[in-house]
């Protein structure tokens, strides 16, 4: 698998709502992107091409769905974050994260 290239993230009112929504805000998922995350395939059944696995400032581990952004190339929309479960962890610490 190729791994994306992800400049930036769009932000718009629903995606920081469901941000929000699991305890996290824009800034936390922006530095999951800036921590050097893993890629994964998503699940075909899901929304979001990917999920981005990386960790904010505190180090925490932090899980993001994204799907490509009508922005243009290397901007990505979130769809949703949380923080992440310990098999997804267990995924990115394989990858280096």
């Amino acid at each position: 698998m190729s791994t994306p290239r992800v400049d930036e993230f769009a932000w718009d009112p629903e995606n920081i709502e469901k941000v929000h929504a699991h305890g996290l805000r824009p800034d936390d998922i922006d530095d999951a992107l800036d921590s050097g995350p893993a890629f994964f395939r998503n699940r075909r059944d899901r929304r979001g091409m990917y999920q981005l696995v990386g960790r904010d400032r505190s180090g925490r581990y932090i899980t993001v769905v994204i799907e490509p952004s009508a922005r243009g190339r290397g901007v990505w929309r979130p769809i949703t974050a949380w923080f992440s479960k310990q098999g997804e962890i267990t995924k990115a610490r394989k990858q280096g994260v």
